[in-house]
């Protein structure tokens, strides 16, 4: 007990809010539907779908591996690129390359008529956030001048590597 400014005694009660009970602390476990997703970035995930310029010649193969693996447009363009990254540097720029230090890298201005002359079309496909991410970092490692140009050199090299042929083959461009 404890006295108040009267004198009087009174009884000490406590300020602190009442305590939950253990059972309802420690209660049975909940069910979940679904395991918990741990470093599921939902923006990341997220499909997104663009279009690149390509050679027409690239089609047939493109096709064939796709029936061959069963594959979508844009797992077949990660393969690719996962495949031949480390040859993509060389290939790029097979006439020599043009700056690349202080100033963007190019071919020759040759080259790049050259390389643009021939029938083209278009090319759609669909891939995670984080993916087009990845493909831009390589666009800047490898100096490429663009997705198309690094998405054409890496399907060219691929379909060589795996001998399937092109109508016309510019591995060279």
């Amino acid at each position: 007990m404890r006295d108040d400014a009267d004198g009087r005694g009174c009884a000490m009660v406590s300020e602190r809010p009442p305590r939950e009970s253990l059972a309802s602390s420690f209660g049975a476990p909940t069910r979940r539907d679904e395991p918990p997703r741990r470093g599921f970035d939902v923006e990341a995930e997220q499909q997104r779908s663009t279009t690149i310029s390509i050679a027409k010649s690239l089609i047939p193969g493109i096709a064939a591996v796709r029936e061959q693996q069963g594959w979508t447009v844009g797992e077949l363009i990660i393969q690719a690129l996962e495949a031949t990254h480390e040859q993509l540097p060389e290939h790029l720029y097979p006439q020599g390359r043009i700056g690349g230090s202080l100033f963007a890298a190019r071919g020759p201005a040759r080259a790049a008529q050259a390389a643009s002359g021939g029938a083209r079309t278009k090319l759609n496909f669909r891939l995670p956030a984080i993916d087009f991410d990845v493909i831009d970092r390589q666009v800047d490692l490898t100096a490429a001048r663009s997705r198309g140009h690094l998405i054409e050199t890496a399907l060219r090299l691929y379909l060589a590597d795996h001998q399937i042929t092109t109508d016309d083959d510019h591995s060279k461009d």
